[in-house]
């Protein structure tokens, strides 16, 4: 059975059993460093949702709230199931959860991004209600 749990620890095989999962997502992306999980964990405006399948880690999303001046803005980011997981609804359940928390914080809104060649996830979000904008998105590598 699945289980959606909020990640409160920062130990050694969570951490490898994360990075499997976010070298799933890109090549391009960086390894998560224990300090910077440690970091996040203890962070009141992130949440790390993880789907859990016979005690590992099988799914992972991350919820951030920026609070502006105009409300509190909702962003997930690095959402994604193992492999031989894909197809079983579990990318759903982690969305769901991270939706009902974003609902919980006051949220007025919920940003995300999905490159194009991510076809099943792209499919998973427009059946949960997201709507693609049209936009630039910019990044500034320090």
């Amino acid at each position: 059975m699945i289980e959606i749990v909020r990640l409160d620890g920062a130990e050694q095989r969570t951490l490898d059993e994360i990075n499997k999962l976010l070298s799933a997502l890109s090549e391009n992306i960086s390894s998560c460093t224990p300090d910077l999980l440690q970091r996040i964990v203890g962070n009141p405006t992130v949440e790390i949702w993880v789907a859990k399948h016979e005690g590992h880690i099988v799914g992972i999303g991350e919820l951030a709230l920026v609070l502006k001046l105009e409300g509190i803005s909702a962003y997930i980011e690095d959402v994604v199931v193992a492999i031989p997981e894909r197809g079983k609804g579990i990318g759903t359940l982690i969305m769901k959860k991270l939706i009902e928390r974003a609902r919980v914080h006051g949220a007025q809104e919920i940003h995300l991004t999905s490159r194009p060649d991510r076809v099943a996830a792209n499919k998973l979000y427009k059946t949960l209600g997201f709507e693609v904008r049209a936009t630039n998105a910019y990044c500034l590598k320090l």
